[in-house]
């Protein structure tokens, strides 16, 4: 499957508006990293086909594990964010992909919903990992 390339629509979806690619301060072909990406802007990223379900970067979950495990937290309330990064289009891939390396919650949560976390992230034993009173993160590098 070719991925989308309606980079403007992929970059709302990832940052809230589009970005000015030719503008930046940035060389060419430079990645631009986000880290508030919810269970919706994911489901808005597979359908439009910027990213494949079994897709995973650096040892990390496949795209629809997080995706599962985000539809999990989103049924008890509790909203977790990934984070990753896209290409300028002038990258020399061409492609619209999206990539995820980490997961992330900051804020108050209970103790199943770090037991269902450190759960969740084990089995791919993340290069950072934090178990903090108000940051659950994990990330591959």
């Amino acid at each position: 499957m070719d991925p989308n390339s309606d980079f403007e629509f992929r970059d709302r979806i990832l940052f809230g508006n589009p970005i000015d690619w030719q503008h930046r301060k940035l060389p060419p072909g430079c990645s631009e990293r986000f880290d508030t990406l919810n269970i919706d802007g994911l489901e808005a990223l597979l359908k439009a086909e910027f990213m494949l379900p079994q897709s995973t970067m650096n040892g990390s979950p496949r795209v629809q594990d997080f995706a599962d495990f985000l539809r999990a937290m989103r049924a008890q309330s509790i909203d977790f964010y990934l984070e990753g990064f896209t290409f300028d289009p002038s990258h020399k891939n061409g492609e619209g992909r999206v990539y995820l390396e980490g997961i992330l919650r900051e804020g108050p949560y209970s103790p199943e919903i770090g037991f269902a976390f450190a759960k969740f992230v084990a089995p791919w034993k993340p290069d950072e990992l934090s178990l903090e009173p108000e940051l659950l993160r994990a990330w591959w590098d």
